[in-house]
Parts: C-alpha cells; sequence; structure tokens
C-alpha cells in the first residue's frame, strides 16, 4: 500500500494574509482533514518569524506528539507528528516561543499508508540559508515507496519553487504558505515519492528574493505491504527468511509451491477465504510457525509436504471441503495439536495418528430452514456420511437451542422450531456430534 495524501489544514486559513499570533491551533473538524481515519499520519509543521525556539503543545487534542525538532534557525521553527488513535477530544494548540505576537505558520499534512512504528525512512536534517536559492544535496531513501520531503522557511513572504519533480503535499498546487502579518514570513512543504530505494537526485528550492531561513529534508516510510482481495498471489520457490510475517486476505488463489520457509518464520498468520492454497513440496524448517489459521478453504493440499520436527503446523483448519496430508507431519507423526473442524473430507494415507475423537464435530450439508407461519421454522438436512448414530446440536442465532438431538430431520418430517417472535430475523446452524466414525 503506498502512502497517499489524505488531506491538510493552514494557518493563517488565508494564504498571506496579515495575522499575528502567539499561538496555533488545529482545526480538527476543518473539512480539510475530514477524511483522517486511525492509523493515519499527522504531520504539523511549525515557523515564527522571531528567531526563538521553545514551542509547546499545550492542547494535545487527545493525541500522543512526537517532536521532532524546535530550533531557532535563523526563524523559529518545530515539526511534530503523531498517528491519529481515530478521536479528537479537543483542537490541538501550539504556543509559539516568543512573548510578543508575530508573524507564523502552521501546516499541518495527513498521511496514510505511512509505517506508524517508524515513521521516518531518512530522519530529518536541518541547515540555515540565506541565499535565493535553497540547495539540497542528493541523499538516499533506505526503502522502497518511501515520500522524499522538504522543508523550508524564509523571514519574508516571498513567493517559492522547486524542481526535480517534487510537487505540495496534495500533489498540486503551491509548495507555500505565507503570513504577512508582523514582520513578513513564509513556509514550504514538498514531496516526491521514491519508487525504489536510492538516490533522490540534488534538489533547490527557489524564494522570489534572497531571505534568510532554513532548509530541512528528510523521508517518510511506507507501511508494510498487506495483500488483501489479490486474484493471484505466487511466492513459488521464494525463500522466506526468519521473522518474517504477513497477513493475505481473500486471495483466490495463494501458491507457495516448493518455498522454503526457514526457522522461526512467522508466516502467512491468516488465510480466509482462499478457492485453493498449495504447499506441494514445501519445505518447512524446525521452528517455523506456519498456517496457524486456515479458514473456508476449498481445497489445502500439503501432498509430500517435509514438515519437520518443532513446526507449529495446521493450527486450526476451518471450513476446509478437503484437507489431504498424504505424508508426514510432525516428526511423530501426528497432526499438530490444534481442531480439525468442519472438513467434509480428512485423507490421512500416511503415518497420522488420527484418533476418532478428532473429528468428533462435522459441519452438516443441505441445511433448510423454511418459515411455515408467523411463529414457526422447519429444518431439515442430510445426514453425514462419514458418522454412524450420529445426533446433533441445533443452534439458533448463535446459541443452542437443541442439544444431542436424535429425531427426525428430512422434507417431509422435519425438525420443528416453534415459539418464534413474528418478524423476527433467525439464523440457525446444525452440526453433527458423537456417533462412531465411520
Amino acid at each position: 500500500m503506498a502512502i497517499t495524501y489524505v488531506g491538510q489544514y493552514r494557518v493563517p486559513t488565508t494564504e498571506n494574509s496579515n495575522t499575528t499570533y502567539t499561538s496555533l491551533t488545529f482545526d480538527k473538524d476543518d473539512a480539510g482533514v475530514s477524511s483522517i481515519t486511525t492509523g493515519d499520519v499527522v504531520i504539523a509543521f511549525l515557523t515564527y518569524r522571531a528567531a526563538a525556539s521553545g514551542f509547546s503543545v499545550t492542547t494535545t487534542g487527545g493525541q500522543t506528539w512526537t517532536e521532532v525538532h524546535d530550533a531557532s534557525d535563523q526563524m523559529g521553527n518545530a515539526l511534530y507528528t503523531c498517528v491519529f488513535n481515530g478521536t479528537w477530544d479537543a483542537d490541538p494548540v501550539w504556543d509559539l516561543p516568543g512573548t510578543a505576537a508575530d508573524g507564523a505558520t502552521l501546516w499541518v499534512v495527513v498521511l496514510r499508508g505511512v509505517d506508524t512504528a517508524d515513521i521516518w525512512d531518512v530522519d530529518p536534517v536541518w541547515a540555515t540559508d540565506s541565499d535565493a536559492s535553497f540547495d539540497i544535496a542528493t541523499f538516499n531513501t533506505n526503502t522502497t515507496g518511501a515520500w522524499a520531503i522538504l522543508f523550508a522557511g524564509a523571514t519574508d513572504n516571498n513567493t517559492w519553487s522547486v524542481d526535480n519533480s517534487f510537487v505540495a503535499p496534495s500533489g498540486s498546487g503551491n509548495i507555500y504558505w505565507r503570513c504577512s502579518g508582523g514582520s513578513d514570513s513564509a513556509a514550504v512543504i514538498c514531496c516526491k515519492e521514491i519508487a525504489s530505494a536510492g538516490g533522490v537526485g540534488a534538489t533547490t528550492m527557489t524564494q522570489a528574493a534572497a531571505d534568510a531561513g532554513f532548509k530541512v529534508y528528510g523521508a517518510i516510510k511506507k507501511g508494510a505491504t498487506t495483500f488483501e482481495r489479490a486474484a493471484s498471489f505466487d511466492v513459488t520457490t521464494a525463500a522466506i527468511t526468519a521473522a518474517v510475517q504477513r497477513a493475505r486476505l481473500r486471495a483466490a488463489t495463494f501458491d507457495v509451491t516448493a518455498a522454503s520457509i526457514t526457522a522461526a518464520a512467522t508466516f502467512y498468520t491468516t488465510f480466509e477465504r482462499v478457492a485453493t492454497l498449495d504447499v506441494t513440496q514445501a519445505s518447512i524448517t524446525a521452528a517455523a510457525t506456519f498456517y496457524t489459521t486456515l479458514e473456508r478453504a476449498a481445497s489445502l493440499d500439503v501432498t509430500q509436504a517435509d514438515i519437520t520436527a518443532a513446526a507449529t503446523h495446521t493450527h486450526h483448519f476451518e471450513r476446509a471441503s478437503a484437507f489431504d496430508a498424504t505424508a508426514d507431519i510432525l516428526a511423530d507423526g501426528e497432526i499438530a495439536s490444534g481442531a480439525t473442524e468442519r472438513a467434509a473430507t480428512l485423507d490421512a494415507t500416511a503415518d497420522l495418528v488420527i484418533a476418532a475423537e478428532r473429528h468428533s464435530r462435522f459441519q452438516v450439508r443441505g441445511l433448510v430452514a423454511t418459515a411455515v407461519s408467523t411463529s414457526e421454522i422447519d429444518l431439515y438436512w442430510d445426514d453425514v456420511a462419514a458418522l454412524t448414530g450420529e445426533a446433533f446440536d441445533i443452534e439458533r442465532n448463535g446459541s443452542v437451542v437443541e442439544e444431542d438431538y436424535t429425531g427426525t430431520h428430512t422434507v417431509g418430517d422435519p425438525y420443528v422450531d416453534d415459539g418464534l417472535d413474528p418478524e423476527t430475523e433467525y439464523t440457525y446452524r446444525v452440526r453433527a456430534v458423537g456417533g462412531a466414525v465411520v
């Protein structure tokens, strides 16, 4: 997921307005930041025309702010960040370091897709400058998809431009915001996505006339990749090294055929709604935590898989229509300790210790619920071919209403659930319990 721009808020609210300040307030309810959501990163860039440092957050708005920089680089300036926790309780307020009202700016930018655990791919670096051209030497980003970001401020309300394909945070419009109150000042923010880790290139921010100020360069790190709703994800022959952890959701096909998953790797924590999962001939080495949950898989095939000692494997297989384990699973010949639940078929034709109690609960097939009156719903379903002498647990809206039911459950002679409330929605689940495995 790439870093994306969500919104921004600026003070003065009108560009280049004649206003002075002793504090700066971020209007959390402004339309420009209305799309903010939990996990978005907020960057607050402040400038103060007087040469003074000592900014302070006097009202946090319910967030935890990190002060990245607070200094007097020919004019006061500061940089703060926070990861939005989902709730504002007030407008954030910063007190300015000087005692007198003077020209100042606040520029708040909200970004999504940032690594919230470690925002900075390149820590910001400050320097003073007094020329019309504020030159930034090339620097290197460290991770793919990082945003190179430049800040600047100057002691006059000049207009600014930038080269090297840098743009305003929104992707268009001015890279500057000015205040003409008191002693004039200007603030600059511009960004550039760096698709592959490496050099950003030399860049120049140019103001209309030479005035003293400061310049900053750094880079924002893209968050960890999540694969969601992928039609196909293939890591065939890939080497997945230790400590790698990813979530894959709603993939139609996921293939790790012949993948080498090394020791201590925590890999593929959740597979959800996977049509086919194939780990044929995959080598899962000792101590790997692998495939913790496989849910709603139409087919799971670990034929000829080599799952070595101490691997935590196949902990919970749920709603799989077929499970094929025709090879050795774990060193002692046992399937892992978790439940194998709701599998229509379980094929264990190799050296596996499969006790009958491991299959003591089965989801039934062909369940039909028919409302026959305003207070009665009739249920019928198919027997479970894998069991003899089975009984059934019947659940209504998630709660068991009949345990160990052994009565009729056919179209002509259904299970009757009566005494129900009219105009009320009911959901049912029936599971076969007990009996002997055949």
